[in-house]
């Protein structure tokens, strides 16, 4: 950035491409109440007088709480330079280190910073609208649309992989922590499309040309193993198109596959080309009649997580997945035949379908597989009542 060209970047180079959210003086070594993520902390030494291990625990307080680096004032009395062992750490920590001479005044290197953040966040406000205005719109987009998404510096003919992520739970002390690091997450896949909030999470859209099927869903399971390693819990669903015209779509499919997460409690990164037949179902537009139809065939079984009926449902599940033989199903579970038999009579009990009859074993499958998208309908429609 021009005017701060005496920073030095000195250790923690693998971090380089952090994200910074916003600048931040520190007047003590104990900063991790204060932090949420994204801050470039400075150093002064003007209220502490810092030793080392003042800085090992910044450099660790700095690495947990997810602050995007930090930056030590030396050339004064109070710190004439940055210790050796310092740096060390924050090579073997990732945490960058920048040093910044004493005769740079800190007013003017913060007055820079806040200002390029906030001239950036002006900048890309026109470009969430568009891609929002995009995404929720149920018809292709116009081409002064993608003329002026192109103008903005987003290439339309490009193939995309479009994710959701929805964290399983969140509190406003955390919300800058999910920003920054999904925000970083893009900024080292050089996406040019930024950051959006989508339905309770957030979208996330990265190039994907040079990516065979299997980088694409490690580079989304890594994103899962970083968040977890913050304390953030999420799921995320995953869809791709193939030009800008198409986003509309994959978000709206990208949805779908976090839905089925949510309620399956399958695995926390599904693509929705895994999802099957649930693709068919998830393109029925009255969901209520999916609701009907479930509720109708599995009975008291529908919507219903007692510890009894969800065994029950997953004994039915694998009996369907051993194509209907007691014997592989008992094995895959784990238990005798006749407690098998037992579950079976009372599943038939409880939703008036014989397992004999082919047509009622399919309504069956067709009403556990599809009871995801039937319990999301449901949620969202109680989302619109209370808007």
């Amino acid at each position: 950035m021009p005017g701060l060209e005496a920073l030095q970047l000195r250790a923690g180079l693998a971090s380089a491409n952090n994200v910074v959210r916003w600048p931040y003086v520190a007047e003590n070594h104990d900063l991790e109440p204060w932090l949420s993520g994204g801050e470039l902390i400075f150093v002064t030494g003007i209220t502490w007088q810092w030793q080392l291990d003042d800085y090992y625990q910044l450099i660790e307080i700095a690495e947990k709480k997810a602050a995007s680096g930090i930056v030590v004032l030396t050339g004064s009395a109070l710190i004439h330079v940055i210790p050796e062992p310092v740096l060390a750490r924050a090579d073997k920590l990732a945490v960058p280190l920048l040093e910044q001479p004493f005769s740079l005044p800190m007013v003017r290197v913060t007055e820079l910073i806040s200002n390029a953040i906030i001239q950036a966040d002006m900048a890309l406000h026109s470009l969430r609208w568009l891609l929002l205005q995009l995404i929720n719109s149920s018809t292709p987009p116009a081409q002064l649309t993608l003329m002026r998404a192109e103008e903005l510096g987003v290439q339309v003919s490009q193939s995309m992989t479009v994710a959701v992520v929805n964290p399983i739970s969140i509190d406003a002390a955390q919300l800058h922590r999910w920003q920054y690091s999904l925000n970083k997450f893009l900024a080292l896949s050089d996406a040019a499309i930024p950051l959006l909030e989508f339905h309770q999470g957030w979208l996330l859209v990265v190039e994907n040309e040079h990516k065979s099927d299997h980088e694409q869903s490690e580079m989304w399971s890594e994103l899962l193993r970083q968040l977890e390693s913050q304390g953030l819990a999420c799921h995320i669903g995953v869809s791709q198109c193939h030009s800008l015209e198409e986003l509309n779509i994959a978000a709206k499919q990208a949805r779908q596959a976090v839905e089925f997460i949510h309620y399956q409690n399958s695995a926390r990164v599904i693509h929705y080309a895994d999802l099957g037949i649930n693709q068919l179902f998830a393109e029925v537009e009255d969901r209520e009649k999916l609701r009907q139809f479930c509720q109708r065939t599995l009975g008291p079984l529908f919507a219903c997580y007692s510890q009894e009926f969800l065994l029950l449902k997953n004994t039915l599940l694998v009996y369907f997945e051993q194509l209907g033989s007691a014997r592989k199903t008992a094995l895959v579970l784990n238990i005798h035949r006749n407690t098998l038999t037992k579950r079976l009579k009372k599943i038939e009990t409880l939703t008036a379908c014989s397992l004999q009859n082919s047509q009622a074993r399919l309504c069956l499958h067709n009403a556990l597989v599809m009871e995801a998208l039937a319990l999301s309908s449901l949620d969202n429609r109680g989302q619109d009542e209370n808007n």
